[in-house]
């Protein structure tokens, strides 16, 4: 499941939270808990309501983002 979080991250289209559920049986929130709230407040990630993706810093710093998460 953190593999596909990694690579879903690498697409522009970031993940969407009701196709990842269905592929691992898990939420992204059950997995990282705050640690996404996070990265959103600091504004790697930006979260809809149906989906969570890279910011433009984010892109640019994305291997620190994705040593957060693995």
């Amino acid at each position: 499941a953190r593999e596909l979080v990694i690579f879903g991250l690498r697409k522009t289209r970031g993940i969407q939270f009701t196709d990842f559920t269905a592929r691992t049986g898990y939420t992204l929130d059950q997995l990282y808990g705050d640690t996404l709230g996070w990265l959103c407040d600091i504004g790697m990630l930006t979260r809809d309501a149906g989906s969570i993706r890279l910011t433009e810093s984010g892109l640019f710093l994305s291997d620190s983002v994705f040593a957060e998460l693995v």
